[in-house]
């Protein structure tokens, strides 16, 4: 009896964290999506000041959300979207609205493939 227990203790604590690992995950990228987003319409109303807070905003959340996400996901994919939006910024600084937008379309693209890859689809066992 004590076997069933322990082992549906064990089983309850994986779905969890499981559970909770996928929706930190889908949470933070559909947040940053719509900071990216934002900024990028922003940018072509030239309002470069308030895109630029955007993307500050934006970069700050994801620096806090990246630490716990290590936790749940590969390092290397997490480390890509975290060098883009890097790069975004630097793009925004130096008013290079063509080059920050094609790299706020490299994030999005980098976070649905983020999003597709981390959640659990019979094309993802198999």
């Amino acid at each position: 009896m004590n076997r069933i227990i322990s082992a549906c203790t064990a089983l309850a604590i994986t779905l969890s964290v499981v559970i909770y690992g996928l929706y930190l995950n889908t949470t933070t990228s559909d947040k940053v999506s719509d900071g990216i987003y934002s900024a990028m319409e922003k940018v072509k109303k030239d309002d470069i000041e308030n895109a630029k807070k955007e993307i500050k905003k934006t970069e700050k959340f994801w620096d806090e959300k990246n630490n716990m996400m290590l936790i749940f996901t590969a390092h290397d994919k997490l480390d890509t979207i975290d060098e883009s939006i890097h790069t975004a910024e630097a793009y925004l600084e130096a008013e290079e609205k063509t080059m920050f937008i094609a790299e706020c379309r490299r994030i999005l693209t980098l976070l649905d493939h983020f999003r597709e890859i981390e959640y659990p689809s019979l094309n993802n066992i198999f």
